[in-house]
């Protein structure tokens, strides 16, 4: 699971990065704690599948990204 979240940790990064947002915010806008977003950026943690779906619905990309 690390590379899994390490990858994924990037992946977001580069997500908020391209939509110029921080953390705290795209916690608001998908219902997650900005610790929760901290977590998924530090490769700490990854979403479960309803968080994941939040966030590839927001960011406009596919769950697979």
């Amino acid at each position: 699971m690390q590379e899994q979240s390490y990858k994924f940790s990037e992946v977001l990064t580069s997500l908020l990065n391209e939509k110029k947002i921080s953390g705290a915010e795209l916690g608001r806008r998908i219902g997650v704690s900005k610790e929760a977003i901290s977590k998924y950026r530090k490769g700490q943690n990854v979403p479960k599948t309803p968080q994941l779906l939040k966030l590839a619905e927001y960011f406009d990309v596919s769950p697979e990204y």
